[in-house]
């Protein structure tokens, strides 16, 4: 008998091109996150301030969400986890 050795699918990808300034439409505040930020990944939660979106990962400082293109954004990537129980 062999093992499978497939890595289990860990979220989708949110297409960034749907972002407008600090918003994103598919982002839930219930929800973790991957994201790609310059060459860094972290792993949080958004939250909704009165500008727009911030990004809490688990060990740093917050992030303000910038939609590529908008206030030297560097953000590259953004995963919505949904790890299996």
């Amino acid at each position: 008998m062999s093992a499978s050795c497939e890595m289990p699918s860990i979220g989708k990808e949110l297409d960034l091109s749907r972002a407008a300034k600090h918003e994103h439409a598919d982002i839930e505040l219930d929800k973790y996150y991957l994201v790609l930020i310059g060459e860094s990944w972290f792993m949080g939660k958004f939250s909704r301030v009165w500008f727009g979106l911030t990004f809490y990962p688990w060990h740093s400082t917050h992030y303000q969400f910038d939609a590529p293109g908008s206030n030297g954004s560097d953000w590259k990537r953004v995963i919505e986890l949904t790890l299996p129980v």
